[in-house]
């Protein structure tokens, strides 16, 4: 029989699997080209779940992909990867 989970296995479950929407999300965005909402959802899933670095990796290609709008360095991914890497 399994034992229930606490509150806190509850909250990281269900943020993880919120921030896996929005990596979805991000994802479908990225193949439609429609960057600004693809580096929204990819945020959103960092700040959701900061435990997946791949939501890190698809935003810094989003951003890349999105050059053109974005002419000042976008350095939080970038920080991010450096503070996991670290």
């Amino acid at each position: 029989m399994e034992e229930p989970e606490d509150e806190d296995a509850i909250a990281e479950k269900k943020a993880k699997e919120e921030a896996l929407a929005e990596k979805a999300k991000g994802n479908d965005a990225y193949k439609k080209r429609k960057f600004d909402v693809a580096i929204a959802a990819f945020e959103k899933a960092w700040d959701l779940w900061p435990k997946d670095v791949t939501f890190l990796t698809n935003l810094s290609g989003a951003c890349r992909s999105n050059s053109h709008e974005y002419m000042q360095p976008y350095t939080k991914p970038l920080s991010h990867v450096c503070s996991c890497v670290l």
